[in-house]
């Protein structure tokens, strides 16, 4: 049985941070009568090996569903994430960590940065891919 000093643990532990139940609340950029409204959950899985974010927000009147698994692959130094949603679609996106906590993610079409703010609250604005990229929904997550 593995122990708690994988790298991969070790490097998964930075995204401890995440860990638990948060309120989340925003707007897409392009329509701010468009509010996001719901929830997001991070938990630890697989003996700690990964990470689970499950995601069940209201955009508009529209209900998204996503399950996420994050996960550390020490030789490459940087996080992975695949994500399922409930119109069938699948992601997967690469994210690095930096010293002050800024966590940036994305891939060819999507990318975002989440960072702490003062109050504890999690922000993250995201941006679309499209000829350039294009602001597309800002979100805080409150405990």
């Amino acid at each position: 049985m593995a122990t708690d000093t994988t790298p991969q643990r070790d490097g998964l532990k930075k995204l401890a941070f995440l860990i638990g139940k948060w309120d989340t609340r925003g707007t897409i950029t392009k329509d701010a009568s468009i509010l996001i409204k719901g929830t997001d959950t991070y938990e630890w899985i697989s003996g700690n090996c990964f990470i689970l974010h499950r995601v069940d927000v209201l955009m508009g009147d529209e209900g998204t569903e996503v399950t996420e698994i994050i996960g550390y692959d020490q030789g490459r130094g940087q996080y992975f994430l695949t994500s399922y949603d409930n119109t069938g679609a699948v992601v997967t996106m690469q994210a690095t960590l930096d010293d002050s906590g800024v966590l940036k993610l994305g891939n060819d079409q999507m990318r975002a940065t989440l960072h702490r703010g003062d109050d504890g609250n999690l922000n993250a604005k995201w941006e679309l891919f499209e000829d350039t990229w294009q602001p597309w929904m800002e979100i805080v997550l409150v405990r």
